[in-house]
C-alpha cells in the first residue's frame, strides 16, 4: 500500500499492468479514465471516501483534474510494486512536508515502469485541462 499526493494536473499517465489496484481517495478528487472507442476518456470522478478496484491488465489513469491537491491510497494485489514506487515517487516524512524534489517526468517514468512490467498507453488521451 502507498499513499500518494497528486497536485492539480498530476497523477499517473494511462497504463496497464499484471496486478490489480484498489484506489481510495482520502482528500480531494481523482478522475478515473478508461479506454472507450480506442481513446482514454474520463469515466467518473472519485471524491473523498470513494474507492474503485481496477483489475489486472485494464488500461486506466487516475489524474487529478481539480484545482486542489488530492491525497489517495493505492493497494496493489499482489503487492509487487515496492521497487517501482521507491524509484518513481518522492518520499516525504508526513503529509505536511513538501517533497524535496519534483517527481520523475514521463521519460524517466517509462524506464522505471518498463523494469516493473508496467505498460504506458500509446494511444489517444482525451482529457480536459485541470480545473474542470
Amino acid at each position: 500500500m502507498i499513499e500518494a499526493l497528486a497536485q492539480p494536473g498530476g497523477g499517473p499517465p494511462p497504463h496497464s499492468h499484471a496486478f490489480g489496484e484498489w484506489f481510495l481517495v482520502r482528500e480531494g478528487e481523482l478522475t478515473l479514465c478508461e479506454v472507450r472507442e480506442r481513446n482514454i476518456l474520463p469515466t467518473s470522478t472519485l471524491a473523498a471516501g470513494d474507492s474503485v478496484w481496477i483489475a489486472p491488465w485494464i488500461v486506466h489513469g487516475t489524474p487529478n483534474l481539480s484545482d486542489a491537491p488530492t491525497r489517495f491510497q493505492v493497494v496493489g494485489q499482489p503487492g509487487a510494486m515496492t521497487g517501482y514506487f521507491a524509484e518513481a515517487g518522492v518520499r516525504v516524512d508526513d503529509a505536511a512536508t513538501s517533497p524535496s524534489a519534483p517527481p520523475p517526468g514521463p521519460d524517466q517514468l517509462r524506464g522505471i515502469a518498463a523494469q516493473s512490467g508496467i505498460q504506458f498507453w500509446a494511444g489517444t488521451v482525451d482529457l480536459p485541462a485541470s480545473g474542470h
